[in-house]
């Protein structure tokens, strides 16, 4: 790959076509799990609440004396807000659980890329010393990896 130049120094050489890094794309592999990925993630929406649909509470006509009427009331808002507290810590729950598999989904893609490939959301483009590889062979945004 070098030449000897002046003394101390070498001279870089480029490769030959028969000594050209190959590379291949990784599409075949990467395309399947990054759109079982984006369809899994509901972009823009909430995931659908877990456990029984929320009842909306009826008030019974009562004809009873005011202050049943507002032990009643009470009872109801201090039930109303245990349900939404019950709902605030499944959402966030909810919420982490989704973090945690994001983590892992990630990981998971990133375990599939050895070290000469930065992995994003959409690609992996490839990551050498500029006078290792002739430019040229570079195709940018594709899913490339050495062989």
């Amino acid at each position: 790959m070098t030449d000897k130049g002046p003394p101390g120094k070498e001279l870089h050489k480029c490769p030959s076509n028969s000594q050209r890094i190959t590379l291949i794309p990784l599409i075949s592999v990467w395309k399947p799990q990054l759109e079982a990925y984006m369809d899994n993630r509901n972009w823009g929406t909430r995931p659908p609440a877990k456990g029984p649909p929320r009842q909306q509470l009826q008030r019974r006509p009562s004809e009873r004396g005011e202050e049943e009427k507002k032990k009643e009331e009470e009872e109801e808002e201090e039930e109303e807000e245990e349900e939404e507290e019950e709902e605030e810590e499944e959402e966030e729950e909810e919420e982490e659980e989704e973090e945690e598999e994001e983590e892992e989904e990630e990981e998971r893609i990133l375990s599939h890329c050895n070290h000469w490939t930065i992995p994003s959301q959409f690609f992996c483009s490839i990551v050498v010393p500029f006078w290792d590889i002739d430019i040229r062979n570079i195709i940018y945004n594709k899913l490339f990896i050495f062989v």
